[in-house]
């Protein structure tokens, strides 16, 4: 069973292939802000016209603040386990959770962080799926598909005829190929490609931002307060599925140099992020009337016919798919990877990290998959798993009383040390205390 298979491997080491700490504070920048904008920032245009956007506005602040923390208080609790202050152990999210709380714990650690991992992946790959499908018919006035049901046979869309429900299509197949074979590498490999994304990421945000400014705006598109309350449970699940980016931090944190900040790395990729998101999500609104209430704006975007920008900005849909989108799908199967390489032989591992997610987005890419993905994940479990999970884990670590480290005692110490508060008040042990209580508490309730 599990439980033998957990026994019979160290859990302490995850990954048989030698991981570098090579990460640099840029790479840092680089990879946080790409984990932290995220496929969900899509579905913001359509929160802020449900919901209105000081709701909007309050709710992205808090989980930027409270993402941050979580991130740092995971990363301290990390390194206050023995040996591991130099995250030497490659300890990832779920055996840190066995060290504080216990092989139980840890077994159902590792099953929702892995369903938080599966679930941003599988939304990225429907959002980048679907694109890529625009794409081809906006190219090629085509694109093409399996259908598996009702009857198995090959089929063609076009503008006026969308796919069916159930197909496997030419930009599916087109992501899937170009993804799977970085699943194969590790996170400091992957960064060519993650700088690649994010000098994409930039540049095709300006230009939406242009093109959305250069367009009409109609400010009742988007009000204070949206007229509808159950826009608020949608706004709760996007923007807290959007910053889901803190289980991306072990995997990134031991394999970063030692003397980038963690503290400096996590708040100004996310800061940068909150703005990104902001900007685009709030412009986008005032810009779009989206009367059928479409999740992934970008298709609304590449079918615009105005504006001096538009073939621009339909180019830039796509190079933003290809940038951004697309170079996430194999950083969550990495990590999924990682963590699962602690309990299944490396094989098994690689086909649940990044072969598993394609099997099942298969089924949602069409119809409101995204839409699912997103709303469910995010109302069961990713704000627990994100938020709360890691701020126990840190309260864990100060009950432990774990307040000095044997690597330390060296005088030539390099490693730096994780603290989630001001040099001036490190020594508020009850500030450390208040503060993972209150982020406990506020999203146990709203989660």
């Amino acid at each position: 069973g599990i439980t033998e298979m957990i026994n019979s491997k160290e859990t302490t080491s995850l990954i048989d292939r030698e991981r570098v700490k090579s990460i640099t504070f840029a790479g840092s920048i680089c990879l946080i802000l790409n984990n932290v904008m995220g496929p969900a920032m899509v579905a913001y245009p359509l929160v802020f016209q449900q919901a209105g956007w000081v709701p909007v506005l309050v709710i992205i602040l808090m989980c930027f603040a409270f993402s941050s923390l979580s991130s740092t208080m995971l990363c301290e609790a990390m390194q206050k386990i023995p040996g591991n202050g130099d995250y030497s152990q490659n300890l990832e999210f779920a055996p840190t959770i066995k060290h504080y709380w216990g092989k139980g714990a840890f077994i159902v650690g590792q099953v929702l962080l892995n369903l938080c991992l599966q679930a941003n992946n599988i939304a990225s790959i429907i959002v980048a799926a679907q694109v890529m499908d625009d794409f081809f018919i906006f190219a090629f006035k085509e694109s093409y598909a399996l259908e598996y049901y009702p009857q198995f046979q090959f089929i063609h869309a076009s503008h006026t005829h969308p796919f069916p429900q159930h197909v496997v299509s030419l930009g599916f197949t087109v992501c899937m190929a170009i993804s799977i074979p970085f699943g194969v590498l590790n996170l400091d490999e992957n960064m060519w490609f993650q700088w690649f994304s994010l000098f994409g990421l930039v540049g095709t945000i300006i230009e939406f931002i242009v093109q959305f400014l250069s367009l009409p705006k109609n400010y009742s598109y988007c009000p204070p307060f949206g007229d509808d309350i159950s826009g608020l449970a949608l706004v709760l699940g996007v923007v807290a599925f959007s910053y889901a980016y803190v289980i991306t931090i072990p995997s990134w944190v031991n394999e970063k140099k030692e003397d980038v900040s963690i503290n400096k790395s996590v708040w100004s990729a996310c800061f940068i992020g909150t703005v990104f998101k902001f900007a685009f999500g709030y412009l986008a609104a005032i810009t779009y009337k989206n009367p059928n209430r479409i999740e992934n704006i970008l298709t609304v975007i590449a079918k615009d016919t105005t504006g001096a920008f538009k073939v621009v900005s339909r180019i830039s849909v796509y190079i933003f798919n290809i940038t951004t989108i697309i170079p996430g799908i194999p950083i969550y199967s990495i990590l999924v990877k990682y963590n699962l390489t602690s309990i299944f032989p490396p094989a098994i591992a690689f086909f649940l990290g990044v072969i598993f997610p394609w099997l099942i987005s298969m089924f949602l890419y069409t119809g409101r998959g995204f839409a699912s993905v997103v709303n469910w994940t995010a109302i069961i479990f990713q704000g627990f798993v994100n938020f709360v999970l890691p701020a126990c884990l840190f309260f864990a670590s100060l009950r432990f009383g774990a307040k000095t480290f044997s690597y330390l005692d060296s005088s030539d110490s390099k490693v730096y040390i994780v603290d989630i508060l001001p040099k001036f008040l490190k020594t508020k042990l009850h500030l450390k205390y208040s503060l993972s209580l209150i982020i406990i508490t506020i999203m146990t309730i709203l989660t």
